[in-house]
């Protein structure tokens, strides 16, 4: 076991401390390094059960945050002027239309940021 392994593991025991396992909320710093070091293993063939236990987490809770996606820290924006429509109602705010084809509209800026936070 490498250093890195034993500090991480060192903490997962002090946030582990005294609680059932199903009342552990690791720290989200805790659960990115973890994490990571979990992907450069499985790079290498490690399996999650081996690396779960190497670390000192529950296999499923590894495996639960292997698959979350990862998060982008900023995501480029183009902001075009608005085309007229020929229905064009009170559509007050701004209105995005994602890469995907999802269009979001009608709402205030804060709804917006909040929907596209949630989107991620």
């Amino acid at each position: 076991m490498d250093e890195q392994v034993r500090e991480l593991r060192a903490k997962v025991r002090r946030v582990q401390q005294g609680r059932p396992p199903t009342a552990v909320r690791y720290p989200s710093t805790i659960r990115r390094r973890v994490t990571a070091l979990a992907r450069r293993q499985q790079a290498g063939g490690a399996d999650v059960k081996a690396i779960a236990r190497e670390v000192g987490v529950a296999p499923w809770t590894l495996a639960l945050w292997l698959r979350r996606p990862r998060r982008a820290a900023m995501r480029s924006v183009d902001v075009v002027p608005d085309a007229p429509r020929a229905t064009d109602s009170a559509s007050p705010g701004p209105v995005v239309i994602t890469p995907q084809g999802l269009r979001v509209e009608g709402l205030d800026c804060e709804g917006l940021v909040a929907v596209l936070r949630a989107l991620g």
